[in-house]
């Protein structure tokens, strides 16, 4: 052990030794593993000793991670609800799962 570097000890041209977590700058942000840091706007955390624990968090992290969705949100989807029950000459519509609403959410911001 005592020959092994520390992790937190190098200089930026040993940094694409180890892997960093990169949580992308999208409207639906993704928790990656990499090795490269670019400036892309993302955020990179680390670095982390093996590719296994880096593994290991992005899943944790998937699991407990949730959508934040805004105010401005919920009101893109309470009017894109009311043109569908407009459509479907109905008194009311709600879109039943989370993966509709936040595919509504992301559609209704894109065609802005």
């Amino acid at each position: 052990m005592k020959n092994d570097p520390a992790v937190n000890n190098f200089d930026g041209t040993q940094a694409a030794l180890y892997p960093h977590l990169k949580i992308t700058n999208e409207t639906f942000p993704r928790i990656l593993a990499t090795r490269k840091i670019e400036d892309d706007g993302a955020e990179y955390f680390g670095a982390f000793l093996t590719k296994t624990a880096t593994r290991i968090l992005i899943d944790f992290l998937n699991k407990k991670a949730t959508a934040i969705v805004t105010k401005e949100d919920v009101e893109l989807l309470e009017g894109a609800e009311q043109e569908e029950a407009r459509a479907r000459k109905t008194w009311d519509f709600k879109y039943t799962s989370d993966e509709e609403m936040l595919q509504v959410i992301a559609a209704r911001k894109a065609a802005r």
